[in-house]
């Protein structure tokens, strides 16, 4: 009888053990994403700032007020942008958001997706291509899998430059629909494909100096959402220029 309580509590002690390791965790990783977040929004407030004090001192001319007015308004537009981003991902880390996956059409959520993008794209002329002949039902969480795609192709429409193609293409598996999204943009080198998941991961310099705005959490999100369903996302860089994202979701088996 004495050992077997002995057991109990030791199997007690090493619950509360990993409980208190899972709380510790969740802790790091709140503090983590606060000062990631502080650290996102310095930027474009000190920017605002300085604008402002500038108007308001009346240290500019007309033209130049004209000039920071449009620099604020734009600032603003990034930071309602930026608030949104971080929103969706305090959400999701947090699980406050649920992914529910139903038997949907996968061309109306492409479709969806490719409307999000479709007046960014625009502005650069670039154009989005769709490839799926047949529709496809596909067991996934239409909503989020929008976001996650839009992210995506966000992330293609902003690196790639002008006048270029944008091809989304599907492809029925075995047990999956494989969803590629391919660019002709100016690629990732293959020493940070293994980075750009990351939580407010934007690239090296390179990519910095050519696209200014976002925070860097799109692609981090779209694999959270992904993987939340059961699928995958990876990033293949292409021999010329230009990325080729893949993503797969599950379908549905034995209807």
């Amino acid at each position: 009888m004495v050992k077997g309580v002995g057991i109990c509590k030791g199997a007690g002690g090493q619950y509360f053990e990993d409980l208190k390791e899972r709380l510790e965790q969740e802790e790091n990783g709140t503090k983590s994403l606060i000062t990631d977040i502080s650290h996102q929004l310095k930027t474009p407030l000190a920017s605002l700032r300085m604008s402002h004090e500038l108007v308001a001192e009346n240290r500019v001319t007309g033209e130049e007020q004209r000039e920071f007015l449009e620099q604020e308004s734009q600032e603003l537009t990034k930071l309602e942008q930026l608030l949104n981003e971080l929103v969706n991902l305090s959400r999701l880390e947090t699980h406050m958001i649920q992914i529910h996956s139903l038997h949907e059409s996968l061309k109306k959520t492409l479709t969806e997706a490719v409307s999000q993008i479709y007046m960014k794209a625009r502005g650069k002329d670039i154009s989005i291509q769709v490839e799926m002949d047949d529709d496809i039902v596909v067991n996934h969480d239409s909503k989020w899998t929008v976001e996650a795609l839009t992210n995506i192709l966000e992330n293609a429409v902003k690196y790639s430059p002008e006048h270029t193609t944008i091809t989304v293409r599907t492809q029925e598996l075995a047990s999956n629909v494989l969803i590629e999204v391919e660019d002709e943009g100016m690629g990732i080198p293959a020493e940070e494909l293994h980075k750009i998941y990351q939580r407010f991961y934007r690239g090296g310099r390179k990519a910095k100096e050519q696209v200014k705005d976002g925070a860097g959490v799109g692609l981090y999100l779209a694999r959270k959402i992904i993987e939340e369903q059961g699928g995958t996302i990876a990033a293949k860089r292409k021999a010329e220029k230009g990325m080729i994202f893949k993503v797969t979701l599950p379908l549905i088996i034995g209807e």
